[in-house]
């Protein structure tokens, strides 16, 4: 099997979840939705005297739609595509959640870098034991997600424009206008494959409440938070004219500098034959 059509298969599996999850919503309403009463036959009870009628057997429950049948998820296998061996996806470290969750809701066989081996920075052990490596390494990879970030500030600030040039002197600490940068420690990996090393200023966050707080300490601090990570608490600066949470200013996710992409690329294990 090729390197395009595994990657197609992917692409089709991720495709397959997305569905998967819809149908099990349906049938999640179709077995949970409240009967609705009989509003007339109510009002007209309302209005009649009331009568004193024989007892009549119990009606048999009318039987169940087949879509409200107990299902499992559905899995890999369930694909049209799957060849019946399954290909194991080496995953790099912090790569963005959305993606993650959605490999593993398809049951795929994945293996996980926990970034412990700062050595292995060209993800070395992931391309012997993985059939595909997801990473943000795009050396012979191919673009597979993109992950929006902001430029973003406590909700009071005042003025909100910033260009490109400097966000990268912010990032690198060489910005006279900006003390410190606040970041999601979990978005570390994916900041740097956007501006490069991180410089002094940055400082890392478990969470995008702790990043509020230290804007709120430091009135000449930034964040670079996801897009999906932002919070009422934060204002988003216009980044060379564009703004990634304002229709009105015309936002354009082709040319948005910010914007940090994950690559598929084959590995070293042995692909499943189709």
């Amino acid at each position: 099997m090729s390197f395009d059509e595994l990657l197609h298969k992917l692409g089709v599996l991720l495709g397959v979840s997305m569905i998967a999850a819809g149908a099990l919503l349906s049938i999640w309403l179709l077995t949970h939705f409240p009967a609705v009463p009989n509003f007339l036959a109510a009002r007209a009870l309302a209005v009649q005297p009331v009568l004193i009628a024989p007892q009549s057997a119990p009606q048999a429950e009318p039987p169940l739609s087949p879509l409200a049948s107990a299902q499992a998820p559905l899995t890999a296998a369930d694909s049209p595509l799957f060849s019946g061996a399954p290909f194991v996806v080496g995953l790099a470290a912090d790569l963005p959640r959305q993606l993650t969750d959605a490999l593993l809701r398809l049951n795929i066989p994945v293996i996980a870098d926990d970034g412990a081996d700062t050595a292995d920075a060209g993800n070395a052990s992931l391309n012997r034991q993985a059939a595909l490596v997801l990473s943000y390494v795009e050396e012979d990879g191919a673009p597979l997600f993109r992950q929006i970030f902001a430029v973003a500030d406590i909700f009071n600030t005042l003025h909100t424009t910033i260009r490109w040039s400097q966000v990268q002197d912010a990032w690198q600490g060489s910005s006279g206008r900006y003390s410190s940068v606040a970041v999601r420690a979990d978005s570390l990996a994916a900041l740097e494959s956007i501006l490069g090393p991180a410089g002094p200023a940055v400082m890392a966050y478990s969470g995008t409440d702790e990043i509020v707080q230290a804007l709120q300490r430091d009135p000449a601090a930034l964040a670079f938070v996801p897009f999906d990570e932002l919070t009422p608490e934060l204002v988003v600066y216009e980044l060379d004219g564009q703004n990634p949470v304002e229709n009105d200013a015309r936002f354009d996710a082709a040319t948005y500098p910010f914007v940090a992409t994950v690559y598929v690329r084959p590995g070293a294990a042995p692909v499943p034959p189709s």
